[in-house]
């Protein structure tokens, strides 16, 4: 019977002694959790600054374009104009547009 007895207080001894244990393991996974968060959180900063300029920088290229494309049409509209004014054929106009036009890429 003491056999059973000490068997018994063992195990409930240790159970009480695995609390602490437990405890500690618990917290050192939470500090883990606030190290990587610490870690983490300038890169995912950056990553949004990133994401902010490229955003800015489409925007930017779209107002670039936009812009493009109206003076391009104010261009040949300016060019329609003319021919109304001297009244050259298609190729004379087109010939005297090409001295004025930016060359192709």
């Amino acid at each position: 019977m003491a056999d059973l007895s000490k068997t018994i207080q063992i195990v409930f001894e240790g159970l009480d002694n695995t609390g602490d244990a437990i405890t500690g393991i618990g917290k050192g996974i939470e500090d883990l959790s606030g190290s990587v968060q610490d870690a983490t959180q300038p890169l995912a900063n950056a990553a949004q600054a990133i994401l902010a300029m490229e955003t800015a920088a489409l925007a930017l290229g779209v107002a670039i374009a936009k812009v493009a494309v109206e003076e391009a049409g104010k261009f040949e509209q300016a060019f329609t104009e003319i021919n109304t004014i001297i009244d050259l054929p298609a190729e004379g106009l087109a010939k005297f547009k090409g001295n004025y036009s930016l060359p192709s890429a």
